[in-house]
Parts: structure tokens; C-alpha cells; sequence
């Protein structure tokens, strides 16, 4: 199981390649992934159209979640600045 940061999730939806991005591609369909409510809020926050909003909350549902403060309060703090 492999816990992804944040910072990796930015650039791979950036589509920045770096290491740990590589990593990360990778490993979407050969490994665990862990990911918690922070890290799911601060990628999220990073989306301007819904669409794109959704999509990664497609992908996030996909990995194995570990609350810390809880997934609705993470993606209720990032939809607030998602624009239609």
C-alpha cells in the first residue's frame, strides 16, 4: 500500500512528469494507493470546472481512503471554489 501526497496528485493532473508522478501512473494499476481527507481536499481545491472536479473524484473513489477529518468535510472545503 502506498500513501500519495498531494503534491504528486497536483502534478500528475497537471500532467507534470517528474519521478514520482512516473511512480504514481505506474502504480494506479498494479498498486494499493492510500490517500486521506487532506491530501483529497488540497488536489481538489486545484480544479476549476466541474467536470475536472469530478472526474478526479472519480479517480480518488478508487483508492483505498483513510478519513483523518473526514471525505464529505475535504471535498465540501474544495467544491467551494469550483466554478460552473
Amino acid at each position: 500500500m502506498t500513501l500519495v501526497d498531494s503534491a504528486v496528485w497536483i502534478d500528475y493532473f497537471d500532467g507534470r512528469r517528474t519521478r514520482a508522478m512516473d511512480r504514481l501512473d505506474a502504480g494506479l494499476c498494479t498498486e494499493l494507493l492510500l490517500a486521506g481527507d487532506p491530501t483529497l481536499a488540497e488536489v481538489l481545491q486545484g480544479f476549476c470546472r466541474v467536470r475536472d472536479f469530478r472526474s478526479a473524484l472519480l479517480l480518488f473513489d478508487a483508492l483505498i481512503f483513510r478519513p483523518i477529518r473526514g471525505a464529505r468535510m475535504a471535498s465540501s472545503c474544495a467544491s467551494r471554489l469550483v466554478v460552473s
